[in-house]
Parts: C-alpha cells; structure tokens; sequence
C-alpha cells in the first residue's frame, strides 16, 4: 500500500511508546491515507543511554519502517 504521509512519533525522557496510543489511532481515523508508527527502540530507561545514542537508535528504526514499507525519495 501506497500512503500519501508517513508520521513518525517519538516520546521524551524516561517515555513509552504506550503514551501516543490515542494519538495515533485519531491521526489514522483522521487521515486513512497515513501511515502512523511510533517508535520504540528508546523506549524507557534506554533514554538514558545519552542523545547519540538514543538519536542513533532512532534513525536506524525509521529507517527500517521506511525500507520495510518500499518508500523511496521522501524527506523525513
């Protein structure tokens, strides 16, 4: 499936992916041509491993949602 936007939702320090549920659900009633992912791989006390990291973590997971998805030449 092809969508015409992709959202990315990333907590704070010491967050779950657990606090965007809401959000995320009215994001895809509002717009079914989105595709709405919240990331998890920081999630908890792995905050704490320092912004490098966390950023780093964070990039390697869009970019594979966005590899899994077959999206090609789009800015994030």
């Amino acid at each position: 499936m092809s969508y015409k936007h992709v959202v990315f939702f990333i907590h704070g320090f010491l967050g779950k992916p657990q606090n965007f549920a809401a959000l995320k659900s009215q994001f895809e009633s509002a717009d079914p041509d989105a595709f709405v992912y919240i990331l998890k791989n920081n999630a908890y006390l792995k905050t704490l491993d320092g912004l490098e990291v966390c950023t780093n973590r964070a990039v390697d997971e869009i970019t594979s949602v966005i590899t899994s998805l077959g999206i090609s030449n789009r800015t994030v």
